[in-house]
């Protein structure tokens, strides 16, 4: 006679609570794991692009210069790196006051590079270094399906 709630309400709000305990189980799963955006970047392979850049080393054309250049794909655990394609370089020679400056874009590192291989490239430099002036060699890696660049700095005095 007291019975405010409707039997269906009543029927929804017992399983609501029957659930309870399994809903914050799942919560504190996700939680500790990172949350579903965590699992949701686990799901989905990509390629794990490392650059490391070498010495600058003077070549036989005039303001010819050239640097090593090295990318590792790395290889993570539970099959979440995935071979790379169409690997392409950006090289950007600036100088401290950021008015001299040169630049090369869509230099082919490889056009496919499985995880876990590294590849090393010879790029070359067509720079006028003056002698004792510092430099900032910033090289930009990417590969077909990336939404971002790798980048890795380095500092060069002439």
């Amino acid at each position: 006679m007291f019975d405010v709630v409707p039997n269906g309400l009543q029927l929804i709000w017992n399983g609501f609570v029957a659930l309870l305990p399994v809903i914050s189980t799942l919560a504190l799963v996700l939680g500790g794991v990172g949350g579903i955006p965590e699992l949701r970047r686990s799901m989905k392979p990509k390629s794990y692009l490392k650059v490391t850049l070498g010495e600058i080393t003077p070549t036989a054309q005039p303001m010819g210069h050239s640097m090593n250049v090295t990318v590792l794909n790395q290889k993570k655990k539970v099959r979440r790196s995935m071979d790379a394609m169409d690997v392409i370089a950006g090289l950007y020679v600036i100088d401290r006051n950021h008015q001299q400056w040169s630049g090369a874009s869509n230099i082919s590192i490889s056009p496919y590079l499985m995880e876990g291989v590294q590849v090393t490239k010879a790029i070359p430099i067509t720079f006028s270094f003056a002698q004792g002036e510092p430099y900032t060699i910033v090289v930009l890696v990417a590969s077909a399906g990336m939404t971002h660049y790798i980048r890795e700095t380095k500092s060069h005095t002439a």
